[in-house]
């Protein structure tokens, strides 16, 4: 009886230990997870803002294509209309100059 007593104690204080084991093992195991999802969490936010961040880039670079885009053919076409209107007044001297040069020709024969 005396042995059996003592065998059950020592079962009980085995058993005691182990549990004492196991729940160190599984509180660290739980701090390891929690470390997992914190490095997960922060790793995800880090990730979101960088695709943010290059989303706004890639959207600030297209509005200055954009804007460039637009800038350059405004001033082609500015330099078109003076282009133009240049040619048209050359236009309108030489007829001028020709209206002259008939007229000068038309005196002359008629001298």
């Amino acid at each position: 009886e005396k042995a059996k007593n003592i065998l059950n104690q020592t079962l009980k204080v085995k058993e005691s230990v182990l549990q004492r084991i196991e729940r160190g093992i599984n509180d660290e195991r739980d701090s390891w997870e929690e470390s997992i999802r914190t490095q997960r969490s922060r790793l995800e936010n880090e990730l979101n803002k960088q695709r943010k961040e290059a989303k706004d880039k890639i959207k600030r670079m297209q509005e200055n294509a954009s804007s460039a885009m637009t800038r350059l053919s405004k001033q082609l076409h500015t330099k078109h209309e003076k282009a133009c209107n240049d040619l048209n007044e050359r236009a309108h001297q030489v007829e001028l100059l020709h209206e002259q040069l008939t007229k000068v020709v038309e005196r002359t024969k008629n001298e």
